[in-house]
């Protein structure tokens, strides 16, 4: 049986390929509904598939503007704190033709247990420098 770590590596490494191949109907498919996404400054919840979609376009726009072609992102930390829930942190670094070009920002996530395997359910971002997270959840324009 896989560890927490396990777990949360590998949603995160299924996450990055759907977002990288650009395949929202596979990117949904990690994602629990409603999702709370939290930055310093505020906190939006995410209702649905079309909430996710017009993030997820907004991120593909930012990282193509900034020419990013890969992001690394790995678990830093995580606990099964019962038999459907894994709370974990993991850190993102933005890449720009083999160079990082942004502070690593580091993110807490809760992973549900749900049928067809672990989904993330809510998301804390802590970043230095408002970059992703942050025009994440600036898209919605909520508070």
């Amino acid at each position: 049986m896989p560890s927490a770590r396990e777990i949360y590596q590998k949603l995160l490494d299924d996450i990055g390929d759907a977002f990288q191949r650009e395949d929202f109907d596979v990117y949904v498919t990690y994602f629990v509904f409603p999702q709370r996404v939290q930055t310093f400054d505020r906190s939006v919840t995410l209702n649905g598939p079309e909430d996710l979609q017009k993030v997820f376009e907004r991120m593909l726009a930012r990282l193509n503007h900034l020419n990013i072609v890969d992001f690394a992102r790995v678990c830093l930390m995580a606990q099964q704190i019962d038999d459907t829930t894994i709370y974990g942190y993991h850190e993102t670094k933005l890449i720009n033709r083999d160079l990082f070009i942004t502070e690593a920002y580091t993110a807490l996530s809760v992973l549900r247990l749900m049928p067809g395997g672990w989904r993330v359910s809510d998301n804390q971002y802590a970043e230095i420098d408002p970059l992703t997270p942050s025009a994440m959840v600036e898209i919605l324009g909520k508070h």
